[in-house]
């Protein structure tokens, strides 16, 4: 018979350190990109297509409405309106020789000296002459308006945003990019989106009984 093994002393329990854990409340909070906006935000367009030739203002500007913010060309455009005021003097001469016209067969055509046909005739040019003439007025007054257009200005009272376009850059009513927006910031508003399961966890857990009231508890608590 062989001698019986001793059995080895067991080993002491390991250490183990333990921490008290902290118990409180802990605020937890959700972050959504946002743009921030003011309450009006006009984009400023070219209302004719030009050259830019000046830039008066720079990014973050205030500006007050009616002020001038681009400058475009007007080569073409005074040239069209020397040629639309020769037009004028042109149409009023024509009105001029008809209307003498009339003015000289009325006594005749009263005498019996010619016939009425021909006076009715004279009339009619002279209707026509007034015609051409009020026609060649409203060009000039249309090419006028576009040298006005030239002047690019703010509609409203604000500050200038970004201004992709510089001088030389070509514009026109049609560019998708507006050469500008001018901001009324005296009310200014963050818009952000939420997935669905985000909005129906603030309908869930913020207090209030209607989505206005919500939202009410919200700003108070930022």
């Amino acid at each position: 018979m062989g001698k019986k093994q001793e059995a080895a002393p067991a080993a002491p329990p390991a250490e183990i350190s333990v921490t008290q854990v902290a118990v409180k409340d802990v605020t937890g909070y959700q972050l959504f990109p946002a743009s921030i906006e003011g309450k009006i935000n006009n984009a400023v367009r070219a209302k004719i297509q030009g050259y830019i030739q000046e830039v008066y203002v720079h990014e973050g500007q205030f500006v007050k409405k009616g002020q001038a913010l681009f400058r475009l060309e007007t080569n073409i455009l005074t040239q069209n309106a020397a040629a639309a005021k020769s037009g004028i003097a042109s149409a009023e001469a024509n009105v001029n020789v008809a209307q003498v016209e009339v003015n000289k067969l009325v006594p005749l055509v009263e005498k019996g000296i010619i016939s009425n046909i021909q006076l009715e005739t004279a009339k009619a040019n002279l209707a026509s002459a007034k015609s051409m003439l009020a026609q060649a007025k409203a060009n000039y007054n249309s090419v006028n308006a576009n040298i006005d257009y030239s002047m690019v200005r703010s509609p409203i009272d604000g500050i200038v945003g970004s201004l992709p376009f510089k001088n030389g850059s070509l514009v026109g009513p049609t560019d998708q990019l507006p050469l500008t927006t001018v901001s009324d910031i005296s009310e200014v508003f963050a818009f952000f989106s939420m997935n669905e399961k985000e909005y129906f966890n603030f309908l869930n857990t913020t207090p209030g009984n209607t989505l206005s009231e919500k939202i009410k508890t919200c700003r108070k608590l930022n």
